[in-house]
């Protein structure tokens, strides 16, 4: 039975959409119609090819991956079409890289621009020129992007992208329980003790 729901990278499930298959493929055909002497409409042939070879795999199963159905598309690819397999395995390479750069510059931007620009502006509470907020940045860099690929819907990251809503302190997201800053119940804490970093405070005497 072909899928009818998938498992995007952020943990969401959407709507199996066949013709993104195909335009994936007919891409990677396109890339290299060229060397082959194919044409536009060949390449769409092929494509058209793949997809429906994919949607009558009765393996295939609901709730894939976007890694599964694409490890299946070079799969099938191999089989007729090993020239049209390579560049699409290129492709899916690029795709990948491109999502690790955006990582890499954030790195970069940390170590490189703590005395001015955003970095030095993003919390005021935090000293940029320290080499520990410098570390803690390059970590929140991390989990900022953990947030956004794996735990926020895409609809909402889009929002906060385009500034409707602003989700705060989003490079502590990825650690759920953890928060950066909160409104703390003093008179709470006074009169009934707390507890800091497993030791319990008794309220105070005076």
């Amino acid at each position: 039975m072909l899928a009818r729901y998938i498992t995007k990278r952020n943990g969401n499930k959407v709507e199996f959409d066949l013709s993104k298959i195909e335009n994936a493929v007919f891409r990677a055909a396109d890339d290299v119609s060229g060397s082959l002497g194919w044409k536009k409409n060949d390449c769409r042939a092929v494509a058209k090819s793949v997809a429906e070879d994919f949607e009558d795999a009765e393996y295939y199963h609901d709730n894939m991956t976007v890694e599964e159905i694409q490890d299946a598309v070079e799969e099938l690819l191999m089989e007729d079409y090993p020239h049209v397999a390579k560049s699409y395995m290129i492709y899916r390479y690029e795709h990948q890289i491109a999502r690790q750069k955006h990582n890499d510059k954030e790195f970069f931007e940390v170590i490189g621009n703590y005395q001015d620009g955003y970095w030095a502006t993003e919390n005021s509470n935090k000293r940029s020129e320290l080499v520990t907020t410098q570390r803690d940045y390059l970590a929140g860099v991390v989990s900022r992007d953990i947030a956004r690929n794996y735990i926020f819907p895409k609809s909402i990251i889009k929002a906060h992208d385009e500034g409707v809503i602003h989700i705060h302190d989003m490079d502590y997201a990825a650690q759920r329980t953890l928060t950066n800053c909160c409104l703390i119940n003093l008179e709470d804490m006074l009169q009934n003790g707390t507890v800091i970093n497993g030791v319990t405070i008794d309220k105070p005497h005076r």
